[in-house]
């Protein structure tokens, strides 16, 4: 089976590698090793009422009293499949007890240095306290640590109104849903079960006038949870035909920002079924206008020799046809490959003919299988469909049906060849991202393909026939005498440029 592996950093240095402590990479990867380790480890944990992890700290409940001999062992165990899996002992697993007071053994054997103690009567476990209740239920409750100091963003300082707002009710809800509710605790003020938080939020300025109970912020933490569910099903449900959107040309001599009078408008007059989306954009110039206009003029009957579309020419059209679906000789084209034995989709681009391009395709399907030669995403999938034959172009091509997503115009389309705005490149990329939302376990193509930078080359073109270009909007061309050519000359540069190219 083929997979896509995750490699961060490329192909740099192991040593050099490295991942920032926080950020999303480092939690997922985390997250990703833990559960292989889990899923690999489950005859360690057959004995245990419950066991999980997040991030890098697991925790174990075992259904007996384990000794510390006992736990030794299982560690011991534990740590070799981990170091098994891993390839070395690179990753390193430290073990804390839960011993109650009256558990004061003298272990057999000589300390374990990466195994610890914990005699008091809780445990803590990431931001939270395990607690048993004289009844026997397992509580929890928030921990802070030994010296811990708890700050806060001070409300002196420049944030906004809704900044200072969130800190506090954030503290309020990550309290409550951390505390077992009992019927001592439940009609107590949150000060009075945490009074180091609140002692806190007073010293940042940030305490509310009245301080919720436990009982009465875990009610509204469930009706803010239902207002969310129905905001969410609502904007899920909102038909997107009502929106309207504005494209307006960036001016300065508007009063107020257009958006401001749209949004004033539709205050005024109620209109809330009214959903706008803005977007701005330059007003083209006077020069940007003549430019264009004398490029199209310019072009309007000109061809490409080296990019024009050729009748097929394939060994096999007349016996089997066109072994591309008579597109063989079509270039500067954003192109579909489908396989007929799992139906997956590539999609690709091509400046020159498509044919041209499906041999280099084969190409490196070959070199794949035979020697394993590293290629893109086309050959690691259809290299899979010949696991015990060397592949030929011919069998290839009858495994495969070829079709034409979008044909470029070479005239317009090769000037923008080699720069970040490439137009086939954007096709190409537009069609991926279509694939990939329409159907994305159908995608052969990787993210480097919709990421990656332009591989194409702009070359002069070269004209089929003798065509005489002209400024004039006639088919036929405009008899010109040298005293006009001179009022032209003085009148308008592009003018003269219309005129001299015709005089040609």
């Amino acid at each position: 089976m083929w997979t896509n592996n995750y490699e961060y950093d490329g192909d740099r240095d192991p040593e050099e590698k490295g991942l920032t402590i926080g950020g999303y990479e480092s939690a997922w990867l985390a997250d990703l090793v833990g559960a292989y380790i889990l899923d690999n480890t489950k005859s360690h944990f057959r004995k245990t009422k419950y066991y999980g992890l997040c991030r890098d700290d697991g925790i174990a409940v075992f259904n007996n009293q384990l000794s510390y001999n006992d736990i030794l062992k299982w560690r011991t165990k534990f740590q070799n499949s981990v170091n098994r899996l891993a390839g070395g002992n690179y990753l390193q697993f430290t073990c804390s007890i839960w011993l109650d007071k009256s558990r004061r053994e003298t272990p057999t054997t000589k300390i374990d240095p990466m195994i610890s103690f914990e005699s008091t009567n809780f445990f803590p476990y990431l931001d939270t306290e395990l607690v048993w209740s004289k009844e026997g239920d397992l509580q929890f409750q928030v921990h802070l640590k030994p010296n811990q100091q708890l700050k806060y963003l001070n409300a002196d300082s420049i944030h906004t109104n809704a900044c200072f707002k969130a800190i506090p009710s954030g503290v309020y809800k990550r309290l409550s849903k951390l505390t077992t509710v009992t019927d001592a605790n439940k009609n107590l003020p949150l000060d009075q079960l945490y009074p180091q938080h609140f002692k806190a939020l007073h010293h940042a300025g940030l305490v509310t006038n009245k301080i919720p109970t436990l009982a009465e912020q875990l009610q509204h933490n469930e009706e803010a949870k239902i207002i969310k569910k129905v905001k969410d099903d609502s904007n899920k449900q909102r038909n997107r035909r009502r929106t309207i959107y504005f494209c307006i040309g960036y001016s300065k001599l508007w009063s107020k920002p257009i958006h401001t009078i749209i949004k004033s408008i539709k205050a005024k007059f109620n209109l809330q079924w009214l959903r706008v989306s803005m977007s701005y954009h330059r007003f083209t110039n006077l020069r940007e206008i003549f430019q264009g206009d004398l490029s199209r003029k310019l072009t309007m009957a000109v061809t490409s020799l080296d990019f024009e579309t050729l009748p097929c020419n394939c060994r096999t059209r007349g016996s089997k046809g066109c072994g591309y679906n008579n597109i063989c000789r079509n270039s500067i084209v954003v192109y579909k490959v489908t396989c007929n034995n799992t139906g997956k989709i590539y999609t690709g681009n091509t400046q020159q003919k498509f044919k041209d391009r499906m041999q280099q395709h084969f190409g490196e399907v070959k070199k794949l299988v035979e020697i394993g030669e590293k290629s893109g995403s086309y050959a690691k999938h259809f290299a899979t469909q010949f696991p015990t034959t060397i592949p030929t172009p011919d069998t290839q091509r009858d495994g495969i049906t070829c079709s034409i997503i979008w044909q470029g115009n070479p005239i317009s389309v090769v000037k923008t060849f080699a720069t970040k705005n490439c137009a086939l490149c954007a096709k190409e990329r537009t069609a991926i991202l279509k694939q990939s939302k329409l159907n994305p376990q159908l995608l052969i193509n990787s993210n480097n393909e919709i990421y990656g930078a332009c591989r194409h080359r702009p070359k002069f073109h070269r004209c089929g026939k003798q065509t005489t270009p002209s400024t004039d909007e006639s088919i036929n061309d405009e008899r010109v005498n040298s005293t006009q050519v001179a009022i032209d000359f003085n009148r308008c540069h592009v003018c003269l440029a219309g005129v001299y190219l015709e005089a040609l």
